[in-house]
Formats: C-alpha cells, structure tokens, sequence
C-alpha cells in the first residue's frame, strides 16, 4: 500500500485512522466483516527492518525519497505485507546520498513549449513570441530600450522542437531515463499554451521587479 504520509495525523471522529488501516491490512477478511478464511498479513516497512508489532510507531512506513539516491524532497507511506504463512521479509532500501536537479536535469536537450487551439509549428511559436516581443507593454516593462521587433537571427537560436523525440541523448541522462536501445531521452516533452498565455509569461518577471507597471 502507498498513500501520502498525512495518513499518519488523519482522524475520523477524533480518532486516527492508521491504528485502522494497519489492522484491516493484517486482518482483510474481518475488516469486511466476511467470515475469515484464516489469512493475515504481516505488515513490513522499507526502511526499518523487521516486523511492525502492535502499538509500534507506524513512522517507520514513511520513505524519505532525498534519502534514497532521488532529487527530490518527496515523503509517500509504504506498507509492505505479507501472508502469515510465508516465511520471508522484505529488504529495506537502501539509503545513499542523491544528487541535486542540476546534476539531473542540467544536459538535457533544450525544447520549446507549443502554440494549444491552433496548428503547432516552430514558425508559429516563433511568431507568436515575435508578437509579443513587439508589444509597447514589453518595451516599457524593459525602460524602453528599443526592443520592438524579434530579430530572425533571435528567433533562429530558439529550440525548434517541442520534445527531445528530435534530440541527441544527453551523456548525464542515460542512468536516468530511456533505454540504451533508444536514442532519445522519453518522456521529455513540452505542453501547449495559448498565446496569451506566453504573454503572461512575459509579463511575470517584470512585474515582480516592477510592481507600479501593472498600474499603468
């Protein structure tokens, strides 16, 4: 069983839930109030070894993905069970320092988002940030410092694709992703936005460092 780790502090009618579940879990066929076939389930963490006996702290079923090689601060619950009658234990995992996103991420092949609700193209995309990239709004935003027209020369160094299906693997990935038979990096692609959404974009940073635009 996996499940957020807010489980741990939930409580129906002033109670908390865990105590619950850890016993439905051991116990199913009498946590549905059917006649019991004799099955339980010994219940097992991934990170402390050994069985969890009744009244244990149930803590020791939450892993600390950052802990275990991830780069990523996430915590989730696992219960481990198994049948009474078989007779083994789980392993737990193993702990080792994880690496920071830019270790992760920092190679991989740049793409770009999509235009949504219209036909997607780089000369479209391009396009739709030129439009913007002309605006008197962007100008200001900038102190107007002549930038009104996006160069071709600009829009050429932008990425063309909106997914690395057109990319070279990046050397730091391979451990990470895909499969060594595949040349591309999966699940690395881009969602749409609409224009005015790009716009927004645009506009956020600017007005973070200069609140008085958003009054004019």
């Amino acid at each position: 069983m996996e499940n957020v780790k807010g489980l741990l502090s939930a409580k129906v009618g002033g109670k908390p839930v865990i105590g619950r579940i850890l016993s439905d879990l051991s116990r199913p066929k009498a946590a549905t109030t059917e006649c019991g076939n004799g099955l339980s389930y010994r219940l097992f963490s991934l990170t402390e070894r050994g069985e969890l006996i009744e009244g244990a702290s149930p803590n020791s079923f939450i892993v600390r993905a950052e802990e275990h090689g991830v780069p990523q601060a996430r915590h989730r619950m696992f219960i481990v069970g198994v049948r009474s009658d078989i007779d083994i234990e789980p392993n737990i995992l193993k702990k080792q320092s994880s690496p920071s996103v830019q270790d992760v991420i920092d190679d991989l092949p740049a793409i770009r988002s999509g235009i949504s609700k219209e036909p997607d193209s780089f000369k479209s995309w391009s396009d739709a940030i030129a439009e913007i990239w002309g605006t008197e709004w962007l100008s200001r935003a900038v102190n107007g410092k002549g930038i009104s027209r996006f160069s071709k020369k600009a829009a050429a160094a932008l990425p063309a694709s909106r997914s690395s299906n057109v990319c070279t693997r990046p050397r730091a990935m391979s451990q990470w992703f895909g499969d060594k038979e595949l040349p591309i990096i999966t699940c690395h692609e881009a969602r749409s936005h609409m224009r005015t959404d790009l716009q927004r974009y645009f506009l956020h940073p600017y007005s973070l460092s200069r609140p008085v635009f958003l009054q004019s």
